[in-house]
């Protein structure tokens, strides 16, 4: 039984041996691959920090603002019902802010890391 089983071990291992492959891979392949793997891991880490900063920013200012709101909560509705009119600029400032700082920190950083 061993045998026979050894027998169609060499004999599979002899074909494989003797046949061309069915298929082969590009010469750049290897070189592809890792790179692929390299920018995946480049993003998650570029991504990961600036949430860390956005998170470090944010964070506080939600807590400071539930502080606020705990004390005098009609000050925060008034606030809130008045943000379209006086507030929108700032909130439009703040993301634009907050866009430049991500393409910055994280695309901008990506291509040049990338090219290295």
């Amino acid at each position: 039984m061993k045998e026979e089983a050894y027998n169609e071990m060499d004999q599979l291992i002899h074909e494989v041996l003797e046949e061309g492959p069915e298929f082969s891979l590009s010469t750049d392949f290897a070189g592809r691959v890792s790179r692929k793997v390299g920018d995946r891991m480049l993003r998650k880490r570029l991504l990961s920090e600036y949430a860390w900063k956005v998170g470090v920013i944010v964070v506080p200012l939600l807590i400071l603002t539930g502080i606020f709101f705990y004390f005098d909560p009609k000050t925060i509705h008034q606030m809130f019902s008045n943000a379209a009119n006086e507030y929108l600029p700032y909130i439009l400032l703040i993301v634009l802010v907050g866009l430049i700082v991500f393409a910055d920190q994280v695309i901008l950083r990506f291509f040049l890391l990338r090219k290295k």
